[in-house]
């Protein structure tokens, strides 16, 4: 576990060469079975070391407990023969990144995670206590943030009822019973006779008209 490498495929027609790519990789590696002696009390991650393939660098983070040493040798197989090289270490003149430490924790975590998935549940402890201390989220931890500025100083809130729909599939009856049926009452009749007056109006208009027509054809 965790000795191999692996290939991004970003677009579906490059899958064939992308493929030829890592089994042409993983079918000969540079260095395998590394491991780095160092004198004194330091955690290294990854953990075991992956085995090196052509053209990937080899990262490994460390954190040491007392004095650094001077040196750390590193150790592995070639295709012939075992691999030995010593690397001098100068830590007074590398740079001072605040992000190293965060990616050393990360890189904890994600070993202790492994572990943890392959059954060794006593680790979440750890696993938890490194990600707080280092602010890293994990599937134990999580952020949260923490609003600093008031937007209601006044501190009055409005609560109003608001009509939701259901979600798709759900029917009302199942979750509060069957709706309340509903009774519908006749109104009172409680309009004028004005239609009425309108007619009766216009009846007499034309009987009058009548009557004058007559009149006047009469000797």
């Amino acid at each position: 576990l965790g000795r191999g490498t692996f290939t991004h495929v970003s677009a579906l027609e490059d899958v064939g060469s992308r493929m030829d790519e890592l089994l042409t990789k993983i079918d000969s590696p540079v260095l395998t079975d590394l491991k780095l002696k160092i004198e004194g009390d330091a955690e290294l991650y990854p953990n075991p070391l992956p085995d090196l393939f052509s053209g990937e660098p080899l990262t490994v983070m460390g954190k040491f407990t007392g004095s650094v040493p001077l040196s750390v040798r590193l150790e592995g197989k070639d295709a012939e023969s075992e691999f030995t090289y010593d690397l001098p270490l100068n830590l007074d003149s590398a740079p001072k990144e605040e992000a190293i430490p965060f990616l050393w924790a990360r890189n904890k975590v994600s070993n202790l995670m492994d572990e943890f998935r392959l059954g060794n549940e006593q680790l979440k402890s750890e696993i938890i206590s490194t990600a707080l201390a280092h602010r890293i989220l994990t599937k134990f931890t999580s952020f949260v943030a923490v609003e600093q500025i008031v937007v209601n100083p006044s501190r009055y809130l409005l609560s109003k009822a608001v009509p939701t729909e259901l979600p798709e599939g759900w029917k009302y009856d199942s979750i509060s019973g069957p709706r309340p049926s509903v009774k519908f009452a006749s109104l009172p009749q409680t309009a004028s006779d004005a239609p009425l007056t309108v007619v009766v109006g216009l009846i007499l208009i034309i009987f009058s008209l009548v009557v004058f027509l007559v009149r006047k054809r009469l000797p």
